[in-house]
């Protein structure tokens, strides 16, 4: 699967693509050292962007989180922030590939 389009190509990026809350929970799971961010939905299947977020945090409490939302209602945004998930942890969707690789790297320092 090709994300943001191939913007990360350049940038020495790996990335693994899961489908689920569950895939992700179990690939982070599998080799938690490898990963430098995790780039989640907020309205994932199987086990939800906020529930994954307290599985990783209680895991990984430092690893950065990166999460992407549809027209986030207040709720939605109240919920993440009690994670610790601030205002540039969220990337609305949809999101420019460019938008996206530019969190991603103001992120990860690129």
């Amino acid at each position: 699967m090709t994300l943001a389009g191939g913007l990360f190509d350049h940038r020495n990026v790996e990335l693994d693509v899961v489908t689920d809350g569950r895939s992700a929970l179990e690939t982070l799971a599998a080799n938690p050292r490898a990963y430098a961010l995790v780039i989640l939905a907020y309205d994932l299947p199987e086990i939800t962007g906020p529930d994954c977020i307290r599985f990783i945090r209680k895991m990984l409490a430092r690893l950065p989180l990166l999460v992407l939302i549809e027209n986030p209602a207040p709720e939605h945004l109240d919920e993440l922030a009690a994670q610790g998930i601030s205002g540039g942890q969220i990337l609305e969707k949809p999101a420019t590939p460019e938008s996206l690789a530019d969190r991603v790297g103001k992120m990860l320092r690129l």
